[in-house]
């Protein structure tokens, strides 16, 4: 095992807590910390405007992705799946045919007005926050001399352009479509 995909979400244990989780702040220090000394390159996923959500909790949150340096992070804007707990708490104040319309994958998890049922911190903040942080985590030139670091080969080379371009188009313009379509990944 190389690689693992670990459902953060968050940097505030009272959200972790609510969210149901099972986990703390503290715990993901240490499992982060575990995987970068035996060698495994953990993957962050993390979640924007979660119920309770504050800028304190969303700096905190922040603050940890730096901190416990995962080898990629995701970071998607809290969507209430039907069936999920927090649909079900919610949704006699959701706009279902709304529902509809942000389960677009192009722009899943970057949109949305329903965080405003559950937090105060404004949809377009959520948005602005997180295509910040894009820009932040994987410009830093650490990052990307680490990057450079793993080309084994010109498709390797390829590949890591893209992904590249890619999480720069988004911290820009956040735009998630496809960027080019002609380099051999």
């Amino acid at each position: 095992c190389t690689v693992l995909k670990v459902g953060v979400e968050s940097g505030d244990d009272e959200l972790l807590r609510r969210m149901r989780k099972g986990v703390t702040v503290r715990q993901t220090r240490e499992f982060f910390a575990n995987c970068h000394a035996v060698g495994i390159a953990p993957h962050a996923h993390i979640m924007f405007g979660v119920p309770g959500e504050t800028r304190e909790s969303l700096q905190r949150t922040i603050a940890l992705i730096f901190e416990i340096e995962p080898a990629t992070v995701d970071i998607g804007i809290m969507m209430p799946y039907p069936g999920s707990v927090v649909f079900e708490e919610y949704k006699h104040l959701l706009d279902l045919s709304q529902l509809h319309d942000d389960l677009n994958f192009g722009t899943l998890h970057t949109t949305t007005d329903f965080s405003q049922l559950w937090t105060d911190v404004p949809a377009d903040d959520l948005y602005r926050l997180q295509k910040a942080t894009y820009r932040r985590f994987y410009l830093r030139p650490t990052y990307l001399i680490r990057s450079l670091g793993t080309v084994e080969n010109w498709a390797s080379f390829a590949r890591l352009v893209h992904s590249c371009l890619s999480i720069l188009q988004f911290g820009l313009t956040g735009d998630r479509g496809r960027l080019i379509h002609d380099l051999p990944v």
